[in-house]
């Protein structure tokens, strides 16, 4: 006797499935990923929503169908949550793939080199090094949703955590679905009660970043910061790949200090 077994989607009809919807949101990382790699081809609202087409026309999805299905999930947070995992898990064997793809790649040239027969050396894989640091300790993934109570993302950093002055925090994260603007705000706080910060409205899906750099006369006792998001009741959001990477002081982006608000005794306000 033959048995067959059927996937059951938790999606009613006239809404994407959550197989269906999961190969989508793996396309669109990809096209948000080839734009923000050739930003200048993509200089415009305009050409950068062609990507989100063409994601779509390869699915043999309406714009339409796209927002109510995406209007479901974001009433549903609990099957989106378990959609975006295996989007995340997709991701990340398809990444493994290329970078062992790229190790074997870099190992012949190596060994073609030292034959004689090549014309130089691959370049080494990047790597966190002894003055660079991810100090992001919480999930890299966050959904943010109404449903869900969830609209705001914190960063607290204390002066435990092996800061030294001039240090240049980079806090970075990846936007999909963003359907408004949202506030970022990020400072650091000395040890003489003085306060610098950075704050920010801003309206821009995939990646995002803001950079703290602190005073070098002066002592670090905490880095903090938000993320906070306007959402309507079906609004969702998806951040991933959160980071905050410390790394020493640079003459050369000393300049970023300038662009920064201050606030306390040093600064006389």
């Amino acid at each position: 006797m033959l048995v067959v077994i059927v996937a059951c989607s938790k999606a009613p009809r006239g809404v994407l499935s959550e197989d269906d919807m999961a190969d989508l949101l793996v396309d669109f990382h990809k096209g948000e990923a080839y734009v923000d790699i050739h930003s200048s081809d993509f200089y415009n609202d305009s050409l950068r929503a062609v990507i989100k087409q063409s994601v779509l026309a390869k699915h043999g999805v309406t714009p339409e169908e796209f927002d109510s299905s995406l209007a479901w999930y974001g009433r549903n947070v609990d099957v989106y949550v378990d959609v975006y995992a295996d989007v995340i898990d997709r991701l990340k064997r398809e990444n493994a793939g290329i970078r062992m793809d790229n190790v074997a790649k870099a190992s012949e040239v190596e060994a073609t080199d030292a034959n004689g027969k090549g014309e130089g050396a691959a370049s080494p894989a990047h790597v966190l090094g002894s003055d660079e640091i991810d100090l992001w300790t919480q999930s890299r993934i966050r959904i943010m949703s109404r449903h869900l109570a969830d609209t705001v993302i914190t960063l607290a950093l204390s002066s435990g955590e092996g800061s030294r002055r001039g240090d240049v925090f980079t806090w970075s994260f990846r936007l999909l679905n963003l359907p408004a603007g949202f506030e970022s705000l990020m400072a650091v706080e000395y040890t003489d009660g003085s306060v610098s910060y950075l704050l920010r409205t801003e309206r821009r899906q995939g990646w995002n970043q803001l950079q703290m750099m602190t005073d070098s006369t002066r002592e670090v006792r905490h880095v903090y910061g938000t993320l906070r998001f306007s959402l309507a009741d079906d609004d969702l959001v998806c951040v991933d790949s959160i980071q905050c990477v410390r790394t020493r002081l640079e003459k050369a982006r000393y300049y970023l200090i300038y662009q920064q608000r201050n606030v306390g005794r040093k600064y006389g306000r």
